[in-house]
């Protein structure tokens, strides 16, 4: 629902020019909302009166519209009587039912709208109306109880007369505390709930209405008014019976009246009607007002008052008809943007159920209209033509898959064969010809010159790779380093930061020379040389030991390709299988998914059936797709590992780069030691004797290399050469084959999905029982809102003329 008037004073001053000329117009459209039930979709301006069973409502109700409403000593409103009046130059009445929304028991047929050529009959039809109302929730309703005694439904009755005023009015059932042994026992309850729905209408003025003996703290009416309109601003407390008021308390009541003890917005006002008594002697309506004039000319000290708009039953009518048109002209701007967004609403729900079924070619069509936009949007995800505003597409994240792929592959042992990083075993070779053996510790990165290494031998007592001009350090530290630790220099300023090699570690002793329990430790420690990478190759010992541990009748200077193949097939099957099979599963779990979500977006919730079938075919095709595309990556695999073969140039050009490469490096290194004099710093001269002393002293080195090591240099050099070649394969291969399993879902998922029958369309997609009732309310409330529209331009088209036609044409 609407917030109603907290709308309207906010869009006035902004919303275009919506007015009606003239009162009539106004008041014509509101009418016209109630008439086609807009008001159980939003709030509309109305004036409801409210107050307690021995309030008097009844009889300011009467009296305001000259009508005698039924009323005696027991309750008489028992659901809502709207009460509408215009003015005509003969008394004629139409009486009728407004059925509610939710009344599951309503019937047009029980009580006809009744046409009256007088106003005698009113009574008695209302009285009728609102029995045939209570008879059918009893007997017509699925879920009320025999004892119902109160209605939504609204007892409408029209009012015309030379007599009336322009005004309409809401009648609600008085509030009761006690119930007698013929009343439902949720009596109570139930006027209470009715009466809450009217109050939470913020377009709603409540008439208040309080007897003047009773003190307006204790009145209930009052006290609920105050919860839902804390300022008073819709809120009209009416008081009723001032005859009652016990002597000397008049001024009392007067000061409230005024306005002196409760201030409110509209202010309060005082009436005095026929009583229970003055009915049930047969006193006409004139004579009531005749005697209410009497009372307030006459009696003190409400003759004394100045101010006469506060008194009767004439001033009051007055005041409601002045307000209701001034709080219809407030609450248009507002009345046409809820029926705008009521409008909205209704065609989005009809948008979200869709269209009901009346034949097999209609679910047909709907079914394939529904499959043809699963695959389009399907292509479209799946080729990256759709995107996505705030997260990566399914394309992005499959691409996002092969990078991370590719990177797994080029960081296994095949695609990293003579690596060196943090950790590899390598071979260190110094300027006089020997080498030591070590493990990689770090690795710094300079920005204008080549980078260096940090090597600690393997031998902790070799002290080849230490600073030859940086003594040993001893230290006491509270824990303990073993031998072979690396420690790290904590002086910022260094770069590359010092890095040392624990050699000993030992208990220290005491000032006595103890040595306890829980001692400190004397730790021993030598700083480790920066080296450069022309000093370092990859540790061959690896296949050195594989070479003589598979050693055939062949010589051993012949490289071995039963080892090679060997050495592929382990790496294949142990590094590559694993990745490739998450790749996989990843894809396929996505894609599954994705397929999944892509086709159940294009049909309709409310068919569990068609949808449990359309998720089965998905996730049939997606497997078939899976497992062939799992057979071709095994087959691949498989000859990754038993075969391993190429014809790249790559290959045989990297071989023959890396054959020497080392001994290259170590050259060059030497040669261009030779630019600087190391005494003074200028340039060297280099005879032809100490070049060929530096390319002797090379290749001697070379000729140390037993045959075993010279055949594992040979290998690891072949080994290096191919395994990028098939790692670079591999990340094109394996990914292909999951694109190649994506395509073919499409393509698959139309085949199987076009196959079904039309009888399998008329078992899953029928509609549930609840659907048709949803789909009729949504439907009329969109032709509701778009006949209120229409309705509204061509008031205001006609409002612009200089005449009218009658109502009865506009809003035929």
């Amino acid at each position: 629902m609407s917030k109603g008037r907290e709308m309207d004073n906010k869009e006035t001053s902004h919303s275009p020019a919506v007015s009606l000329k003239g009162n009539e117009r106004l008041r014509e459209f509101v009418d016209f909302l109630h008439e086609h039930n807009i008001n159980q979709h939003i709030n509309l301006p109305e004036i409801a009166v409210m107050g307690d069973t021995s309030s008097g409502k009844s009889s300011l109700l009467s009296a305001i519209s000259q009508i005698q409403l039924p009323s005696n000593d027991q309750l008489t409103t028992r659901c809502p009587l709207r009460l509408h009046m215009a003015r005509s130059d003969c008394a004629k009445a139409r009486v009728g039912i407004k059925w509610h929304s939710s009344s599951d028991y309503k019937d047009e047929k029980v009580y006809p709208q009744k046409h009256l050529d007088g106003w005698e009959d009113i009574p008695t039809e209302i009285e009728r109306a609102q029995q045939c109302i209570l008879e059918q929730a009893r007997t017509g309703s699925k879920s009320a109880t025999k004892d119902v005694s109160v209605a939504r439904d609204i007892v409408e009755v029209d009012v015309f007369g030379p007599e009336c005023v322009d005004l309409t009015l809401i009648d609600l059932p008085g509030i009761v505390r006690f119930t007698s042994k013929n009343e439902s026992e949720t009596l109570g309850e139930d006027i209470k709930a009715l009466i809450e729905e009217y109050l939470k209408n913020e377009r709603c003025v409540i008439l208040a209405v309080a007897p003047a003996n009773v003190d307006l703290h204790n009145s209930e009416i009052m006290a609920d008014a105050r919860k839902v309109d804390p300022t008073t601003r819709r809120t009209i407390p009416v008081i009723t019976k001032p005859d009652l008021i016990d002597a000397g308390a008049e001024q009392s009541v007067l000061d409230m009246l005024l306005g002196r003890q409760h201030a409110t917005e509209m202010g309060f006002h005082m009436v005095k009607c026929r009583g229970q008594k003055a009915l049930n002697e047969g006193k006409s309506m004139q004579e009531g007002m005749q005697e209410e004039e009497h009372f307030f000319t006459t009696q003190e000290p409400w003759c004394k008052e100045e101010a006469r708009d506060f008194f009767g039953v004439p001033e009051l009518r007055k005041k409601l008809a002045g307000l209701q048109v001034r709080m219809i002209g407030d609450s248009i701007p507002g009345l046409l943007a809820d029926i705008e967004a009521q409008r909205k609403s209704a065609a989005e729900e009809l948008a979200r159920l869709g269209k009901p079924f009346s034949s097999d070619a209609e679910r047909h069509a709907a079914y394939f209209a529904g499959l043809n936009a699963a695959l389009r949007t399907l292509e479209d995800t799946l080729s990256g033509r759709r995107v996505m505003d705030e997260e990566p597409t399914a394309t992005a994240k499959q691409h996002e898959s092969y990078t991370e792929f590719r990177d797994e592959v080029m960081q296994q042992r095949l695609g990293c064969i003579g690596k060196i990083e943090e950790g590899s075993k390598v071979i260190v070779h110094l300027k006089d010809g020997d080498e030591v053996k070590g493990e990689v510790v770090d690795i710094f990165t300079r920005a204008k010159s080549e980078d260096q290494l940090v090597v600690k031998p393997c031998d902790v007592t070799d002290d080849r790779l230490f600073m030859k001009q940086a003594s040993s350090h001893d230290n006491i530290f509270a824990k303990q380093y073993a031998v072979g630790d690396i420690l790290v220099s904590t002086d910022q300023k260094l770069y590359p930061p010092k890095r040392f090699l624990v050699i000993a570690s030992v208990k220290a002793p005491d000032e006595e020379g103890c040595i306890w329990e829980d001692a400190r430790w004397k730790v021993t420690y030598r700083q480790l040389s920066l080296l450069e990478w022309a000093d370092v190759q990859a540790d061959t010992a690896w296949l050195t030991t594989m070479i003589k541990h598979n050693r055939n009748n062949d010589l051993p200077c012949f490289l071995s390709a039963a080892i090679f193949g060997n050495i592929v097939r382990d790496m294949v099957t142990k590094d590559w299988r694993p990745l490739c099979w998450k790749l996989l599963e990843d894809s396929r779990s996505e894609l599954s998914k994705l397929v999944v979500g892509c086709v159940l977006e294009a049909f309709p919730k409310r068919y569990p059936g068609l949808r449990m079938h359309l998720e089965d075919q998905v996730r049939a095709v997606v497997d078939e797709a899976h497992a062939r595309a799992s057979k071709q990556i095994e087959a691949y695999l498989q000859r990754e590992a038993d075969e391993p073969y190429t014809q790249n140039h790559y290959l045989f050009e990297n071989i023959a780069k890396k054959r020497n490469q080392a001994l290259k490096q170590r050259l060059l290194k030497q040669l261009r030691g030779f630019k600087t004099n190391a005494q003074d710093g200028t340039p060297a001269t280099v005879s032809v004797d100490n070049v060929c002393e530096l390319v002797e002293g090379a290749f001697t080195q070379n000729e140390r290399m037993s045959c075993e090591e010279h055949v594992a240099m040979e290998m690891q050099t072949i080994l290096q050469a191919y395994g990028k070649v098939a790692s670079k394969r591999a990340i094109d291969e394996v990914p292909m084959m999951v694109q190649n399993m994506r395509r073919e879902v499409v393509a698959s998922l139309q085949g199987r999905l076009q196959q079904t029958t039309d009888l399998q369309l008329r078992e899953m997609m029928f509609d549930p029982s609840d659907f048709t009732a949803r789909h009729a309310r949504a439907s009329k409330k969109l032709e509701d809102m778009e006949i209120v529209k229409a309705v509204f331009r061509d008031l205001q088209a006609i409002a612009s003329k200089a005449s009218a036609p009658p109502r009865a044409t506009l809003l035929s």
